[in-house]
């Protein structure tokens, strides 16, 4: 597809966008952290594509929560299309999360010590980093499971054989199990194609 196809595309243009619909994943608000930053970056595969995203925290294999340096390490997941005719994703993105967002949500997981959030401390939009692109792995070379559903936990295991394991943290703890459902129907998707992506046949 040539660049100025791609110019005239918008997210609902994308078969992925179809899936999102199919397992009611659509967003109703705003776009995610990821999205908008790919949306405003120099990422031009990604300038309408629709991205499906949540942040995770990352803990040990028996669930323990990962505390690397005395800090809780969280990462924002997303999967997304580089095709406008795949209905399968075929990228996954990490990220890290803006600091405001991650001391946000790190209140909601109730690991954010006390003391790091006086009485009297406000959050200036002005004064935290941004979300930070770090990683683009292929689908295809990369193995996403749902490893323990009760405690929304996805597996990430790379084409090096690392594995990793992440714990959902809903930005509405009320909706968490909703958000993990998205999450257990999209993994589903994405492993019954064995690793060939479904895509929209040519017109002949």
């Amino acid at each position: 597809m040539s660049s100025s196809e791609k110019d005239t595309l918008d997210i609902r243009s994308y078969l992925f966008y179809n899936l999102l619909e199919d397992i009611g994943a659509v967003p109703t608000s705003c776009a995610g952290e990821m999205q908008q930053h790919l949306y405003n970056g120099d990422y031009s595969l990604f300038k309408t594509a629709p991205v499906f995203e949540s942040n995770f925290i990352q803990v040990s294999k028996k669930g323990h929560v990962s505390d690397i340096h005395h800090r809780v390490s969280m990462v924002t997941v997303g999967v997304s299309s580089t095709d406008p005719r795949l209905y399968i994703p075929d990228v996954l993105l990490i990220a890290q999360p803006s600091e405001r967002q991650k001391q946000l949500q790190l209140q909601i997981f109730n690991r954010t010590p006390r003391d790091s959030f006086k009485s009297g401390a406000r959050l200036h939009s002005g004064s935290f980093t941004t979300l930070q692109l770090l990683r683009l792995f292929p689908l295809k070379l990369t193995k996403i499971s749902i490893y323990d559903e009760d405690n929304h936990r996805l597996r990430l295991k790379l084409a090096t054989h690392q594995s990793f394991y992440l714990q959902l943290v809903g930005v509405d703890p009320r909706f968490e199990d909703e958000m993990f459902q998205h999450w257990v129907k999209l993994v589903k998707h994405i492993s019954s194609q064995g690793g060939e992506l479904l895509t929209l046949a040519p017109a002949s």
